[in-house]
């Protein structure tokens, strides 16, 4: 169990590293793709990776795996829930004579509004559990699949301004369409939260201008958090990834954005 628990770690790595971004040039595509399927091939032990995610459909790769034995559970996350796909009836993606997989995630509801996927190689045979809405994933599935591989919404800082100063804080989204999140950040002054950058404004946009996938946009955001006071001695922040259509207001609370949240990050200084 502790070996398949370190594989799968490992695969989650690589299943994210080699989604390609939809702007990315085929010969670019091409020789990042060939470098890592060679390195997983060359591994020797079982693997699968997202090679494209579209709005309705993900297509994959799997290695060392025989299609006669194996299958490909894709799970997709929606409203504090997942759901399996593509249907009830048929939970299984089968695997083609060139180690591919094509799943469609949209079938029903608001499955265009995933926020995360999953894909699990597991045994065929395997009855595959029929997930409708669950917070968690069935310990079964972990327990059977050889290999898996997620991507999910993630946000990180790539600038954080030093102690003392106005500069505005500056950070990427990744996995996540602009039109679907924004960001919601907090700074704490002499143990004092307070919401930033206005409390009449109390979200940031992620920039929608064209670049990655999995939707025209570069995924930055930019957040001024000295807006009053003595905003430039916070010495936390603190920033939540939420879905756009949750209502943020100025008394907005963290402890309310920790279950909606799909991923935050904490920064002290």
């Amino acid at each position: 169990m502790k070996y398949l628990t370190t594989l799968l770690a490992f695969v989650v790595m690589l299943g994210i590293l080699v989604t390609i971004p939809r702007n990315a040039s085929a010969a670019v595509e091409n020789n990042t793709q060939s470098e890592i399927f060679a390195e997983l091939s060359q591994a020797q032990s079982p693997a699968i990776v997202f090679t494209r995610v579209r709005n309705r459909f993900v297509k994959g790769k799997v290695f060392n795996v025989s299609r006669k034995n194996y299958v490909v559970a894709v799970y997709i996350y929606v409203d504090g829930g997942w759901w399996v796909k593509p249907t009830f009836k048929k939970p299984a993606t089968q695997i083609t004579f060139r180690n591919n997989f094509k799943t469609r995630l949209v079938t029903g509801g608001y499955d265009r509004l995933a926020t995360k996927i999953q894909a699990y190689v597991v045994p065929r045979g395997f009855s595959i559990p029929l997930v409708a809405g669950d917070p968690t994933l069935p310990e079964s599935i972990l327990v059977n699949a050889i290999a898996m591989t997620s991507i999910a919404p993630t946000i990180n800082f790539t600038y954080v301004p030093p102690y003392g100063s106005y500069e505005d804080l500056r950070g990427k989204v990744s996995n996540a369409r602009p039109s679907e999140f924004k960001v919601v950040v907090f700074i704490e002054v002499y143990g004092v939260w307070w919401i930033k950058p206005y409390w009449d404004s109390p979200s940031t946009a992620i920039n929608p201008t064209k670049s990655f996938y999995p939707h025209p946009s570069d995924g930055t955001f930019i957040t001024d958090i000295t807006t009053g006071g003595i905003d430039e001695l916070a010495t936390t922040i603190r920033a939540f990834l939420v879905p756009i259509g949750y209502p943020i207001s100025g008394s907005t609370t963290q402890s309310s954005l920790i279950p909606i949240a799909t991923d935050w990050i904490e920064v002290t200084r």
